[in-house]
């Protein structure tokens, strides 16, 4: 879901996001699991008012989402969680919600997936432009030719030669 977002344009004419209603807004989406303990708790008080509603979640078990953070009214925090008791809880995911528009955080294992594979990125371009490896392409090269001459070998042979030559000699 890295590029899933959810925005309710309808809602957002009508009604203002606050602390109270982000998550009645959030619930709209489909990052919401629908049999989460708030939803549990919103369908058994749909006819009254909950007035702490926190400390009802605290005593259940199971999947919560809870707003982590607040600057009402463009930007929250959303954190999806499971809570084994009332002290002991594991965070799973973060969902932002900015200008109405709901995201999912990235985890740190896509961030420093990212970040790695711009660093190997950025390194292969430097070693491009490195003057020993169009020396390496060229006695690579003219070691093909040779051996073509000597065997008559196929053009996938000689590509498959100069690769490993290539790569061993960026080894060294």
């Amino acid at each position: 879901m890295e590029n899933t977002c959810f925005r309710d344009p309808v809602w957002l004419q009508y009604n203002v996001l606050t602390n109270d209603s982000v998550l009645g807004y959030f619930s709209f989406s489909q990052f919401y699991d629908r049999k989460c303990n708030n939803e549990v708790l919103k369908m058994q008080t749909a006819y009254s008012t909950l007035s702490d509603i926190d400390g009802y979640l605290k005593r259940m078990v199971g999947t919560q989402y809870h707003v982590h953070r607040a600057e009402e009214p463009h930007f929250f925090v959303i954190k999806r969680c499971e809570r084994f008791s009332p002290d002991k809880i594991t965070v799973h995911e973060y969902f932002y919600i900015l200008h109405g528009t709901v995201y999912q955080a990235p985890t740190e294992k896509e961030v420093s997936r990212t970040r790695y594979t711009n660093i190997m990125f950025l390194l292969m371009g430097t070693l491009d432009n490195l003057p020993f490896r169009e020396a390496a392409k060229q006695e690579a090269q003219e070691g093909a030719e040779v051996l073509e001459k000597k065997k008559g070998a196929s053009a996938s042979r000689i590509a498959g030669l100069f690769s490993s030559y290539y790569t061993d000699y960026l080894k060294e």
